[in-house]
């Protein structure tokens, strides 16, 4: 927990004497909001340390490889074989805030442009998400 002057400023990775370490405001008081911040953090600890407010690659990625740890294709299948129907449930599903699901399923959505088969389940993002069983012929 830290203390930060913005109340813009949510979370934070820097490096200090060689470690390095995530800062998350004190001020993010949910479980689920927590999870997100740490999760992105934890990507920037893997791609990369340092400034990267500046670099809106570097955030993009993060923020990216934040979605698929939290979400993911197959987690998108995998809530909906849970009996997931909307979009406040799946966020439910994944812990993770309504928000988030949302800028994730975007982000989805600029990525995916056509369909992706997932084992025996087509995800369509276009113009919503769709989930949907399908038969595998042999």
């Amino acid at each position: 927990d830290y203390p930060f002057k913005s109340d813009k400023l949510k979370g934070i990775t820097y490096i200090s004497k060689g470690q390095k370490n995530i800062g998350i405001s004190k001020k993010v008081n949910t479980m689920s909001e927590r999870l997100t911040i740490l999760s992105e953090e934890l990507s920037h600890c893997e791609i990369s340390c340092g400034n990267v407010t500046a670099d809106n690659a570097e955030e993009h990625k993060a923020r990216f490889k934040s979605y698929d740890k939290l979400v993911g294709l197959e987690g998108l299948v995998n809530a909906y074989k849970h009996g997931c129907t909307d979009l406040y449930e799946f966020a439910e599903y994944f812990d993770v805030t309504y928000e988030f699901l949302i800028e994730c399923l975007t982000a989805y959505q600029n990525r995916y442009s056509m369909p992706k088969k997932i084992n025996n389940f087509k995800i369509s993002f276009h113009p919503t998400l769709t989930i949907e069983k399908i038969d595998i012929q042999q």
